[in-house]
């Protein structure tokens, strides 16, 4: 245990220490000064963000060591052991995957055919995930991927409770979440407990949030890259934030592009909300103006992983008749506002499957745009169904890294929502937001008052003519990341001197 601390801590330092500059700000889309503008300040927010990271790393190397030396493990809340949580809770289905609209189209792909779906799901977690070594056995036992497993690797499978022949997976490819979250206190018969799903859930920050928060609901992680989907199973099969101070066991950690999953791997109508947390925006390879998003609805649609296609996935992803929600929020108002226009051209193609929720002042949210759907403004909260920890904040960890000062995210402190519910007869495309979800009401006459923001903006006293404030200048954040910088070093050097 004290060799990894001590390995975790060089490692920190090295991050730390390292010189190394860079970054996606001069790929940016007819940037400003050229790749070689802002080097003093993106070299202070590098600073800021190693020094993020090493932190960020010795309280990991922390918590293994607390779960290491803790011998006491009666009260883990799963009975499964495990291999079994590798083989039920890790799905890795692809390394790789495309955000291009025209790749993405296209309805549900049946896999019925393929009879060794299952041991192929399988292959990925004995290769990559270690289900090998969780069964004794190693990986260059595996034959090949044709005859996939020897029959000692089946019977080491089987010992630990595992059957290779037995899937997740239904006959049509998709996933059966009643066998992904079975353990020896549920049942696979009628389940009805809520799926959610996070898509680009990083790390797993916050979904693990909401898993503790709402231990009657099971939650389904998707993240592109294996290094995030390990990162995430680890850190709930480590925690001990479940139920009795035992795992987190209501979580699925999936490995594959978020439009294809929706579309082959989810039945339609199974899942009550999706949500989405900071996506990624275009801005690097699309643009950043008002004139680059009209041009959604014209057909020009730039690849990113919520285009029209994948918003159609998640939709049928749904439950019906208002009971399903789509809840993205983002900190860039510009692409909410890109966000907004996709979701108009999804309405305009099938106005039978998605409706807005109107959030509402009360619930501290204040609508920002006009159109057919439209951005509001807000800290997320239980309004859009985001349990927040103690302290008010955000816990994702893009949240922790932007309250030390690193990138121009510390800059913002807005963020903004968009939520969409399935449709139902009588809907038009406004809803009224009301906690609890699938209970609002909406009509026509609704949404004809709604279909701009001035009545909201009247109540709130705000001017829609007024300018925004402008942004500080960059000598001034300069010296707030200096600042910053200083007062990081100042605690680390106190607590190195503690111990």
């Amino acid at each position: 245990i004290d060799e990894s601390v001590t390995m975790a801590s060089h490692a920190a330092d090295v991050a730390s220490s390292s010189s190394t500059m860079g970054g996606k700000r001069s790929w940016k889309k007819n940037a400003i000064g050229g790749p070689d503008s802002g080097n003093s300040r993106r070299s202070t927010s590098n600073l800021l963000f190693r020094s993020h990271r090493s932190t960020e790393m010795r309280n990991e190397a922390g918590e293994i060591c607390a779960i290491c030396t803790k011998t006491d493990r009666s009260n883990d809340a799963s009975s499964l052991d495990l291999p079994q949580l590798i083989a039920s809770r890790l799905l890795y289905f692809s390394g790789g995957g495309t955000t291009d609209l025209m790749a993405t189209k296209g309805d549900k792909e049946t896999r019925s055919g393929d009879v060794n779906a299952t041991e192929q799901l399988m292959v990925s977690s004995w290769l990559s995930f270690g289900l090998s070594s969780s069964v004794g056995r190693t990986v260059a036992s595996l034959v090949s991927s044709s005859s996939m497993f020897k029959k000692a690797d089946r019977k080491a499978l089987r010992a630990a409770g595992i059957n290779p022949t037995e899937s997740v997976l239904l006959e049509d490819g998709t996933i059966d979440f009643s066998k992904v979250f079975i353990d020896g206190s549920r049942t696979t018969v009628k389940r009805s407990r809520p799926v959610n799903i996070e898509l680009g859930a990083g790390s797993g920050d916050w979904i693990r949030i909401q898993a503790i928060a709402k231990p009657e609901e099971d939650f389904v992680s998707v993240e592109l890259r294996s290094d995030r989907v390990a990162q995430t199973f680890a850190k709930f099969m480590l925690s001990r934030a479940g139920a009795n101070g035992g795992i987190i066991d209501n979580v699925c950690s999936v490995g594959a592009e978020c439009g294809s999953f929706l579309r082959d791997r989810v039945p339609n109508q199974s899942v009550s909300a999706v949500y989405v947390n900071h996506p990624e925006p275009p801005t690097q390879t699309f643009g950043s103006s008002e004139k680059d998003i009209n041009t959604v609805l014209s057909g020009s649609e730039p690849a990113h992983m919520l285009n029209s296609e994948t918003l159609k996935s998640a939709a049928k992803c749904l439950l019906p008749h208002g009971e399903g929600r789509l809840v993205i929020i983002t900190d860039n108002k510009w692409y909410g506002m890109l966000l907004c226009k996709t979701f108009e051209r999804v309405i305009l193609g099938n106005r039978n499957l998605l409706t807005q929720v109107n959030l509402e002042l009360k619930d501290g949210f204040q609508c920002v745009g006009s159109g057919m759907v439209r951005l509001f403004e807000g800290l997320p909260n239980d309004a859009v169904g985001h349990a927040v920890p103690a302290g008010g904040s955000g816990s994702s960890y893009f949240d922790r890294l932007w309250r030390t000062g690193a990138g121009a995210h510390a800059e913002r402190r807005k963020r903004y929502a968009i939520v969409m519910r399935t449709h139902r007869e009588g809907d038009d495309t406004v809803a009224t937001s009301k906690r609890g979800g699938g209970n609002d009401t909406t009509s026509k006459d609704s949404y004809r008052k709604n279909n701009t923001c001035n009545q909201q903006q009247h109540k709130s006293g705000k001017n829609s003519n007024k300018k925004p404030s402008k942004k500080k200048s960059l000598a001034k954040q300069q010296r707030r990341n200096e600042r910053r910088l200083a007062k990081k070093q100042q605690q680390q050097q106190q607590e190195s001197e503690g111990e």
